[in-house]
């Protein structure tokens, strides 16, 4: 316990202010510099979540009777395989649906460790059959807005079930990150599809939610390791 305190003492202040850093390089950049400058932050900004998660998990989540918690760091890793796709790779195709998929399995594993009951699970079921129905009748149903469909819906009752549960509290943090993780999707899927301001305004938004999503989601790992 008191080599945990140690590391939290030293290590996590010293994460807070790289991407507390990175958050203000990548917001100035915006616009400004080449792409693949942008998009190398944004993603060194989820490598340093995963290794702050993986240095807890190696040093103390691992050698845990109970391994609940390490459901939230496979999350965290699998982001890094998401945003590698959508994030430092970019671009559209394969690619993009690679990276939506792997964040609907991420969504998947939160909604393992928030123990969704069934009527829960059947609700994002009917809601993604919805969306996907309404999407069909617009004429905009493709491989990738299947993909985000799904996402979305599993993502939007793992908010609710987050800030509802009543079978596992996981916390402020992980309520306040998931929540973020939400608005962050919502802004993503708008800047696709609008122009103007909304456009802008969403696109702006995208990383003010993104980032704290990742970074309090970790600090939860973080703490709920005891």
């Amino acid at each position: 316990m008191e080599t945990k305190r140690k590391f939290e003492r030293y290590l996590i202040p010293v994460y807070l202010m790289i991407e507390a850093g990175l958050l203000i390089v990548i917001k100035v950049i915006e616009g400004s510099a080449g792409i693949r400058t942008l998009k190398t932050f944004e993603y060194l900004a989820i490598v340093c979540d995963v290794v702050v998660t993986l240095i807890f998990y190696l040093a103390f989540g691992r050698k845990r009777e109970d391994r609940h918690e390490n459901w939230v760091a496979l999350g965290l890793g699998i982001t890094l395989i998401a945003d590698l796709f959508l994030t430092f790779i970019g671009g559209k195709g394969l690619f993009t649906n690679l990276g939506v998929f792997c964040f609907c399995l991420i969504e998947i594993v939160y909604v393992i460790y928030l123990k969704s009951p069934l009527l829960s699970i059947i609700a994002r079921i009917v809601l993604f059959v919805a969306l996907v129905v309404a999407a069909l009748l617009l004429n905009v149903l493709t491989l990738t807005t299947g993909l985000a469909v799904l996402n979305i819906s599993i993502l939007l009752l793992n908010v609710i079930d987050a800030w509802a549960a009543k079978r596992f509290d996981p916390g402020i943090l992980f309520q306040i990150g998931i929540t973020l993780f939400f608005l962050g999707d919502i802004c993503t899927g708008l800047r696709e599809i609008t122009h103007g301001m909304v456009h802008n305004v969403a696109a702006f938004l995208v990383w003010i939610f993104y980032l704290p999503t990742q970074v309090l989601i970790t600090l939860h790992y973080v703490k709920r390791l005891g």
